[in-house]
This record gives C-alpha cells, structure tokens and sequence, in this order.
C-alpha cells in the first residue's frame, strides 16, 4: 500500500501529550510577517503531518526550500514504523531558526525515502 498524506502543517509550536499521545497544534499558518529581509525568522516552529498506508519502514525527513528549489534547511531522517497500513502514523519535525534569504513563495517538503512526498507552500512577506 502507498502511503497518503492525511495532514501536513506548519505552525508555531507542536506538542505530544505524554499520556493520550494526542498532538496539540498551535498557531498554523502559511504566511510570515517580517521586519526585513535576509535574516532568520529568530524562532523554532515545527511542522506536523499524519499518513495512512505506511507499512514496514520509512525514512521520513522534511526540507525548506526556496521557490527554484534551493534547499536551505534540511531536517535529519527518522524511521517511523507501522505494521498496520490502516492506521494513521502521525510525526512532528521542529524546525530551528528558518533561514529567510528574501521575501517571497517558499516551501515545506517532506520526503520518504529520499523522495519529495509532500509540499506546504510559504509566503514571506516584509511588515509594513
């Protein structure tokens, strides 16, 4: 079975409550504000996302990109693993200080394998 993206967002902050497993998401968004360009965004986010259909193993690791593609961050793997592909496999990545060359489209990829999985486009833009 091939795995499917069920959810992928980005947000301010992601928690896993130790005794339910529940994921607290806070502060989605797709746009950031900010005073000026190049620089860093100055905070951790986090991105959080959920599959269904993995079976076995999978490397999963998650990528910021510029819009022609230039990576600027990359996260290292991790191995999620489930031996039911009916159940929905859920993973946070936090993301340190986010690396902002100009304003503009970016994006949010997550890979499995090696292989661009999934997007969530980024517009950054200058205050004021």
């Amino acid at each position: 079975m091939t795995p499917r993206l069920q959810a992928f967002l980005v947000a301010d902050a992601v928690y896993q409550d130790r005794e339910t497993g529940k994921h607290v998401i806070a502060g989605t968004f797709a746009r950031l504000v900010v005073q000026s360009v190049p620089g860093e965004l100055g905070r951790a986010i986090a991105t959080y996302c959920a599959l269904i259909g993995v079976s076995g193993s999978v490397q999963v690791s998650m990528q910021f990109e510029a819009a022609g593609g230039d990576v600027l961050l990359r996260s290292s793997a991790l191995t999620l693993t489930c031996t039911n592909p009916d159940l929905l496999v859920e993973f946070a990545i936090p993301v340190p200080a986010l690396p902002l060359p100009r304003a503009g489209a970016f994006q949010f990829v997550v890979l499995l394998d090696g292989r661009s999985f999934a997007t969530h486009a980024i517009e950054v833009a200058i205050a004021g």
